[in-house]
């Protein structure tokens, strides 16, 4: 009997579809549904594969563009030659005391200059631990390793 549960079942299924022209629709209507989703879920994925080669092309085509623009070695030679020119003017000595002392004495000799009427100067400094970051009266951040100093006239 139970090798005969499949066939008998089938056969049922068949005489009841002949039979009943309701059950043939409905089944078709399944199906179609059925189909028209997984239909639907392919045209989805298609249009994000497309988008996505869409992307892929566009960053491929800029940097197709940045690779053969030479333009950034002048861009980075001006940047370098204005960096050194920066480097040169910087107070830079083996203490903090004598760069304060130095740009003390700069801004005393421009006071000097400007015929201030009270030419004194007065430097305070803040140093930043390594590994923090400490934002200023001023609102600029201040690098660790280095020491801001400020100057009140």
């Amino acid at each position: 009997m139970a090798e005969n549960l499949p066939s008998e079942l089938i056969t049922q299924l068949t005489t009841q579809l002949a039979a009943n022209p309701r059950l043939r629709i409905g089944i078709a209507l399944i199906a179609g549904i059925f189909g028209l989703l997984l239909v639907m879920d392919k045209a989805e994925q298609v249009s994000k594969q497309q988008k996505e080669y869409r992307r892929l092309s566009i960053t491929l085509e800029q940097a197709r563009q940045q690779a053969t623009d030479t333009s950034w070695l002048a861009r980075s030679k001006a940047a370098n030659d204005s960096l050194l020119a920066l480097r040169e003017r910087d107070w830079i000595d083996s203490s903090n005391g004598l760069i304060q002392s130095k740009w003390n004495d700069a801004l005393q000799t421009l006071l000097t200059q400007e015929q201030a009427g009270n030419p004194s100067v007065t430097l305070s400094e803040s140093v930043a631990e390594p590994g923090s970051v400490i934002k200023t009266d001023d609102s600029a951040d201040q690098i660790p390793g280095m020491t801001a100093m400020r100057a009140k006239l």
